[in-house]
């Protein structure tokens, strides 16, 4: 089974193409976005787009890398507050991801930052037919999370100094994507997230939830992804077509993961981004070589990558992230977790076990 639950636009200029999506969703709109939106030009693009179509809204800017639920509460307080009805997220994973937080929070006014994480709630919050409804319009201006066409909402837990998935889903009503944002991006987070979407492929195509439909994508993503590794070596400069691959190999890895879910790189990434301050697509990559050396799929992989062995990519992986210090500590608490955690055990074909563990963590 696969099902899209996003509408996807993928081409030039495909914010002034598609106006017709913006007045379909409402009349006033929240925009949640960083202040990079500024510099890329997606921002003006999207208020031009609005005021051509007589479409009032406000900017919620405030938000940071790996989001918090208290931005998440902060974003919805002014949302409820300025009469909003949609949104419309410009940005990376953080922005997006804050975004349905803030529209699932919106819908559930009466409810604390908790609800977020409230089990005994229904755990599959979607477009719904008796509450009121906040759509949300996505516009990725990053090439890791693929977060403009999954459901997940990842956000930093202060209390508990890790970042955790909101049990609640809430897809973006449509995704507009456009290579151009991310040409003049710094190279540094082009390279980052990009090794972030490479993370959702692998731990897609091996997830034991993957089916033919999902693992067709993942092997179409890996291919698209192989075609910008001389870029992420500094061997050719970027171009609009390198863009276009980051992108789409990007949305490939969220229908991916919106199907499969992640993995073992993930979970070990979460208390190292919190605590290490290293970023999510340097952490998750971190571990996926040795990861991936424990999959039995991992000739296939590699083929679709475009590597013969796993020293080659691991070697790559290395060069692309430079030298980072990882804080032993933090790893174990990281693989004590998932040892707890019956859905990340079973998320692969082979034993998981703390040796393994601790081989995949480097400690």
């Amino acid at each position: 089974m696969l099902e899209l639950k996003t509408k996807i636009y993928f081409d030039e200029d495909i914010i002034k193409k598609n106006t017709y999506e913006f007045s379909a969703c409402g009349k006033k709109a929240l925009i949640v976005t960083g202040h990079s939106s500024e510099k890329n030009g997606a921002l003006k693009d999207v208020e031009d787009v609005l005021n051509s179509q007589n479409i009032l809204f406000e900017i919620f800017n405030d938000v940071e890398e790996n989001p918090s639920i208290e931005t998440v509460m902060s974003g919805r307080d002014f949302g409820l507050k300025n009469s909003c009805d949609f949104l419309i997220a410009i940005g990376g994973g953080s922005i997006m991801d804050a975004a349905k937080a803030i529209a699932i929070m919106m819908t559930n006014e009466d409810k604390g930052a908790d609800y977020l994480y409230d089990v005994n709630a229904a755990t599959n919050f979607v477009s719904g037919k008796s509450y009121k409804l906040y759509e949300i319009i996505a516009i990725p201006t990053t090439c890791g999370s693929g977060a403009e066409v999954t459901g997940n909402a990842v956000l930093t837990i202060h209390k508990n100094k890790t970042k955790g998935s909101a049990v609640h889903k809430q897809f973006p009503k449509v995704a507009l994507i456009d290579g151009k944002y991310i040409l003049n991006a710094p190279a540094n987070i082009i390279k980052r997230t990009s090794l972030d979407a490479l993370s959702h492929l692998i731990e897609s195509y091996v997830n034991t939830k993957a089916n033919v439909w999902t693992r067709q994508f993942a092997e179409m993503g890996m291919s698209i992804w192989a075609k910008t590794k001389k870029y992420l070596l500094d061997k050719v400069s970027i171009d609009s077509d390198i863009c276009k691959y980051l992108m789409m190999s990007s949305t490939y890895a969220g229908i991916c993961i919106s199907h499969t879910g992640t993995s073992i790189p993930h979970r070990l990434s979460y208390r190292v981004t919190y605590g290490d301050k290293i970023s999510h697509g340097t952490a998750v990559a971190y571990f996926l070589a040795n990861f991936l050396d424990e999959c039995e799929e991992k000739e296939e992989v590699l083929k679709y990558i475009g590597f013969n062995n796993i020293k080659e990519f691991s070697v790559f992986i290395d060069k692309v992230i430079g030298y980072i210090k990882v804080d032993k500590e933090l790893i174990e608490k990281g693989i004590d977790e998932i040892l707890k955690n019956e859905k990340v055990l079973n998320s692969v074909k082979f034993k998981v076990d703390k040796d393994v563990l601790i081989k995949i963590g480097k400690i």
